[in-house]
C-alpha cells in the first residue's frame, strides 16, 4: 500500500488546520505527529513569524513529551516571540518543567504591558493573574472585561452573528488551548458571571471549526483526488475526538450551573462530533481498501460495518465523498452491496447521479437514472440533463418545446441563454417568435428586445428594427455584440451596405475583436457583388 509524503494538501490547509492542534495534538499517533512536525517546519523556513505554524509546532512537540523543543520554538521569532499566547504558553511550560522564575518572569512581562486598546493582550494578562494564584487580580480583570462587553453589546445592538448564550464571550478571541485555560480558571476561583456563555461558545466554536475543517479537507479531496488528502482523515478525527472529550470534561466541571436547553445543545454536539469522527475513520478505510488497495481480512464492507455496527447510513454518507475518484471494480461492488442492503437510502443513487452530471458525463447519468425506481431523481433534475441533452444533439426545435412545456420546473437562464445563443446564430423567425415569450415571462428585457429587432428587420422594417436594438442596448446588452448581430440581419436582409458601415465602425472600436467582425464584413461584401473586397477580408482573415 503506497501513501502519499504530504501530510497537507496546500500551504493554506497548514495555516487553517494549525488551530487545530490545540485540541488534536494530544490525540494523533506519535508517527502521524512527526510527519507534520517535519512539514510544518518546512513551511516555517519560508515564513519564520507566521505564529499560526509556530504554534502548531509547539503543540505538536508538546504532545510527544519534547518540552524543550517547543520553548524553543516559541522563540524562533522576534515578532512571535512576543506575541501574548506565546508569551502564556512559554510560561506554562516552564512551569511543567519546575522553572519557577523563569515562569514568573513571562507572566509579570505580560502584566506589564499597556493591554487597554489590545483585546488579546488583556485576556492573556487576564490567564496570566489566574496562573499566578492572583485570585484578586483575575476577578477584577474579569469583571473588568465582562463590563467592556456589556457596554460595546448595547452600543452595537443585539449580536447577530452568535446566538445570545455565546454573543458576550470574552474568551473567544483566544486560541483553543487558552479559551478552555480561561474556563478552568474561571471554575478554579469560582467565578460564575458569564461561564455558562464561555462554556457554550467553546462548544459552538469546536463543533463549527469540525465542520469546516472536514469540509475543507473534502473540497481539497474532491480537487486533487481523495488519496492525497489521506493523512488528514486521522488529523480531523483527532480533533473531533479531542473536542468530545473537551466538552465531557467541561460540563462536569464543578459550580458550572447548566439548564435542560444548554444540557441539549451540548448533547446534540457530542453527537455531531461523534459522527463526524465515525465519518473520517470510515474514509481513512475507504482509501485505504479502494485507492491504496490495502486487503482486509473479512473484506472492506465487513471492515467498515466495524466501525457502524448495524447501521450503514454513516458508511452510504462518506462513501459519497469518493465517487469522483476511480474507484474500480472493488468500489462498484461496494455500492451495490450498499444499495442492495439498504433500499430505502436514496442517498448514493442521488450522489452518484450527481457525481456523473457533474464529470460531464450526461450520457451515462442518464441511463443511470433508467436503472433507478422513479422518483428517486427530482423530475427537475431529469428534466434538465433531457434538455442539455437535446441541446448537445443540436436538437433545438425540441429543446425549445420542452423549456416551453415545463417552464416552471425548467426556469433556467444558463439553458435559455444557449438558445438565445443558437437563436441568434440562425435565420428562423419562427424559432424567435417561440422564444420570446419565454424571455417576456423571465423579464429578460435585452433579450427581448434584441430578438425583437432582429424580426423587425427580417421583416424589412428597418427603422423598428434598429429601435428594438437600440432598446436592447440601453437595456443592458452589449452594444458591439448587438452591432454585430444588427449588421448580420442587415446583410441577410438585403441591405448589405448598411452592414459594410456596422462593420467598419465596429473596426475603429475596441469592443470586438477583428476575428469575429470580418467575416461579417465579407458577408455584406458578398452580399452587395464586391467579391474583391470580400476576397480582401478573407485573406486578412487568414493572416490574423
Amino acid at each position: 500500500m503506497t501513501q502519499p509524503i504530504s501530510v497537507y494538501s496546500s500551504p493554506e490547509m497548514v495555516q487553517y488546520l494549525s488551530q487545530g492542534y490545540d485540541i488534536s495534538a494530544d490525540f494523533l499517533k506519535k508517527k502521524e505527529i512527526k510527519a507534520a512536525i517535519e512539514e510544518i517546519a518546512g513551511f516555517l523556513e519560508d515564513d519564520c513569524d507566521d505564529l499560526d505554524l509556530i504554534l502548531s509546532l509547539e503543540n505538536l512537540y508538546s504532545a510527544i513529551g519534547e518540552v524543550e523543543e517547543a520553548i524553543c520554538v516559541l522563540h524562533q521569532s522576534i515578532l512571535a516571540s512576543d506575541h501574548p499566547v506565546s508569551v502564556i504558553r512559554r510560561a506554562r511550560h516552564y512551569e511543567k518543567c519546575s522553572e519557577k522564575k523563569e515562569a514568573t518572569d513571562e507572566f509579570r512581562f505580560l502584566l506589564s504591558q499597556n493591554t487597554n486598546t489590545q483585546p488579546i493582550r488583556e485576556r492573556c494578562a487576564l490567564l496570566a493573574s489566574g496562573l499566578m494564584d492572583d485570585s484578586l487580580g483575575f476577578v477584577r480583570r474579569w469583571e473588568e472585561l465582562r463590563q467592556k462587553e456589556r457596554e460595546k453589546s448595547f452600543i452595537m445592538g443585539r449580536n447577530l452573528i452568535f446566538p445570545d448564550d455565546e454573543s458576550n464571550s470574552i474568551l473567544r478571541d483566544l486560541s483553543f488551548k487558552e479559551h478552555i485555560l480561561g474556563i478552568e480558571l474561571l471554575l478554579k476561583y469560582e467565578v460564575t458571571d458569564g461561564l455558562i456563555e464561555e462554556v457554550m461558545a467553546l462548544l459552538s466554536d469546536m463543533e463549527r471549526y469540525a465542520e469546516n475543517s472536514i469540509r475543507m479537507i473534502t473540497l481539497a479531496g474532491k480537487k486533487d483526488g481523495m488519496d492525497s488528502i489521506y493523512p488528514l482523515f486521522s488529523h480531523a478525527a483527532a480533533f473531533c475526538s479531542g473536542a468530545r472529550s473537551q466538552t465531557k470534561k467541561l460540563m462536569k466541571g464543578k459550580g458550572l450551573i447548566i439548564d435542560p436547553k444548554e444540557i441539549e445543545t451540548a448533547k446534540n454536539a457530542l453527537d455531531t462530533l461523534s459522527c463526524q469522527e465515525t465519518g473520517m475513520h470510515i474514509a481513512k478505510k475507504i482509501t485505504e481498501g479502494l485507492l491504496f488497495h490495502k486487503k482486509f481480512e473479512n473484506g472492506l464492507l465487513a471492515e467498515l460495518r466495524t466501525l457502524t455496527p448495524g447501521n450503514d447510513d454513516p458508511i452510504i454518507t462518506t462513501l459519497c465523498m469518493f465517487l469522483d475518484d476511480e474507484l474500480g471494480t472493488d468500489g462498484e461492488e461496494l455500492i451495490e452491496q450498499l444499495i442492495a442492503d439498504n433500499p430505502k437510502n436514496f442517498i448514493l443513487q442521488k450522489k452518484i447521479f450527481e457525481s456523473l452530471i457533474e464529470q460531464d458525463r450526461k450520457k451515462d447519468a442518464s441511463a443511470y437514472a433508467a436503472t433507478i425506481p422513479e422518483g428517486i431523481i427530482p423530475r427537475e433534475d431529469l428534466l434538465d440533463l433531457k434538455l442539455v441533452e437535446l441541446m448537445d444533439e443540436e436538437q433545438y426545435d425540441e429543446a425549445l418545446t420542452l423549456l416551453l412545456e415545463n417552464q416552471e420546473e425548467l426556469n433556467s437562464n444558463s439553458h435559455s441563454m444557449r438558445l438565445f445563443e443558437y437563436a441568434i446564430q440562425q435565420y428562423e423567425v419562427d424559432f424567435f417568435s417561440r422564444l420570446i415569450p419565454f424571455f417576456e415571462s423571465n423579464r429578460m428585457d435585452r433579450q427581448v428586445w434584441l430578438l425583437k429587432g432582429i424580426v423587425q428587420i427580417m421583416n424589412q422594417d428597418i427603422k423598428r428594427g434598429l429601435h428594438c436594438i437600440d432598446q436592447a442596448v440601453r437595456s443592458g446588452y452589449p452594444k458591439a455584440d448587438a452591432m454585430l448581430v444588427s449588421a448580420r440581419y442587415m446583410t441577410r436582409s438585403g441591405y448589405g451596405k448598411r452592414a459594410v458601415g456596422i462593420c467598419e465602425k465596429l473596426l475603429k472600436m475596441d469592443g470586438k475583436p477583428e476575428a469575429e467582425v470580418y467575416p461579417v464584413l465579407a458577408d455584406a461584401y458578398t452580399a452587395l457583388g464586391k467579391e474583391r473586397e470580400a476576397s480582401a477580408v478573407r485573406e486578412k482573415i487568414q493572416d490574423l
